[in-house]
């Protein structure tokens, strides 16, 4: 066998030809096509204090209609372990509806650590002058996510919700579950006189509790909704969606000439460096700038559904589909949309939830992505009697008839992803039976 030459800074091939050379003034480029607006504000801020050549003028606050917000409803994907990033993640399954988007955004800015609501619907509610009737809609909405029992308003709530899920809510649960405060201060017995329910039937409650998780947001780390300054504003005009950059929240910056000229001939020798990294700095943000704009047009020109119909209405799209067409690298679009958001008419948007792949190839049937798998498995089974769930093989029949060409795996692959147990825990007992513990 043939070994390969390797050479630290070539690439062989048929002909040898060296690899492009990371100079410090690249590496450079790369990192600012990393940034977000608030990132590159903060870095120019850094340069602007070393390089007297650099003005900077950072851009104030109440200065436009487009302002820097936290926007926790918007169709984010996780990122680590975050509670929030995993909130944001399922968000996009929850059916909310453009105009419970901002009970969503109250709701989840009240989340605590432990997964449970901080403040009360009432209080939330005149805080923010929102309806507490929608705000308890959205409240059962949000309260489907995984693991059961986030946005519960207490312990007890907490419970009863993962009870529910298990099928084990019954009457004595409940009455349990109403005086669980007596617990902490008289034990079982008292609790079984508060009650009226035997001992022996609040000992068989208590422990189903105990197999519970009372903090089901404590298996995650707690970072509060961060501030997103978005670099793109998405209008409406003439019928036609339009992009461009926002320039109220980027910084303004510019090189003073005037003051490189004003320098007598030894002093313009010592600073003509620092001169030439601040004309370079200001032409690898415009440079930046313009390759944001050209990837942003593009992604709202191929998925001009999403904005007009919302998830539903996203196409399938690949990074290297963008590259290709706009002739830039894979690598750089995938910089740029990893840290770019868009500022639409009703909420923000992360560049990279408008990439969705397509499980189904469209000679096959049509074209599915996999949101729309999603919605469609839960339009399906919303609606499916309580003692005679579908299973995934009917599920996948079904969407076979509707023509989509899918396989019963991927359809169970994305059930679970989607936060909807398997058929058998689906079943729930006969009127008047219970689940017990151990069952």
């Amino acid at each position: 066998m043939q070994k390969r030459a390797i050479q630290v800074g070539y690439s062989v091939s048929a002909q040898v030809r060296p690899l492009i050379n990371i100079t410090p003034e690249l590496r450079q480029a790369i990192a600012l096509l990393q940034m977000d607006a608030g990132e590159l504000g903060g870095f120019l801020a850094e340069q602007a204090a070393r390089n007297p050549f650099l003005r900077l003028r950072l851009p104030g606050h109440g200065s436009s209609s487009h302002h820097a917000r936290t926007d926790p409803a918007q169709d984010l994907p996780a990122d680590g372990t975050s509670l929030i990033a995993h909130v944001l993640d399922q968000l996009r399954f929850c059916r909310i509806e453009p105009n419970e988007r901002h009970a969503a955004q109250i709701l989840i800015d009240a989340l605590s650590p432990s997964g449970w609501l901080e403040r009360g619907l009432d209080e939330l509610a005149q805080d923010h002058a929102v309806p507490s009737a929608r705000l308890e809609t959205v409240l059962k909405k949000l309260q489907t996510m995984e693991p059961t029992g986030l946005f519960a308003r207490d312990l007890a709530d907490c419970l009863r919700l993962q009870l529910a899920e298990r099928g084990q809510m019954d009457p004595a649960a409940a009455s349990v579950l109403a005086a669980l405060g007596v617990l902490a201060t008289g034990g079982d017995q008292a609790l079984a006189a508060e009650t009226g329910l035997p001992l022996c039937e609040v000992r068989r409650v208590l422990a189903l509790l105990r197999q519970l998780d009372p903090k089901p947001g404590g298996g995650f780390t707690f970072d509060p909704p961060r501030q997103i300054v978005p670099d793109l504003i998405l209008e409406r005009r003439d019928g036609n969606w339009h992009v461009a950059m926002n320039r109220s929240l980027l910084p303004d910056l510019r090189v003073d000439g005037s003051l490189f000229g004003k320098l007598g001939p030894e002093a313009r020798r010592d600073m003509r460096a620092a001169y030439g990294t601040a004309r370079w700095i200001v032409e690898a943000v415009e440079r930046r700038h313009r390759t944001v704009l050209r990837i942003g047009a593009a992604l709202v020109h191929h998925q001009s559904g999403y904005f007009d119909h919302g998830p539903a209405g996203l196409s399938p799209l690949s990074q290297r589909t963008v590259a290709e067409n706009l002739g830039l690298s894979e690598s750089t679009v995938s910089r740029v949309v990893n840290s770019v958001h868009l500022q639409a008419p009703d909420r923000i948007v992360a560049l990279k939830t408008l990439f969705v792949k397509q499980i189904a190839p469209a000679s096959a049937g049509k074209p599915l992505t996999t949101l729309q798998l999603c919605q469609e498995i839960q339009a399906l089974l919303g609606p499916a009697a309580p003692a005679e769930p579908l299973t995934d093989s009917r599920i996948t029949q079904i969407l076979n008839e509707r023509g989509f060409s899918i396989a019963r795996r991927t359809v169970a692959k994305y059930r679970a992803l989607c936060g909807i147990p398997c058929v058998k825990d689906r079943q729930r007992p006969p009127s008047g039976s219970l689940f017990l513990a151990g069952t």
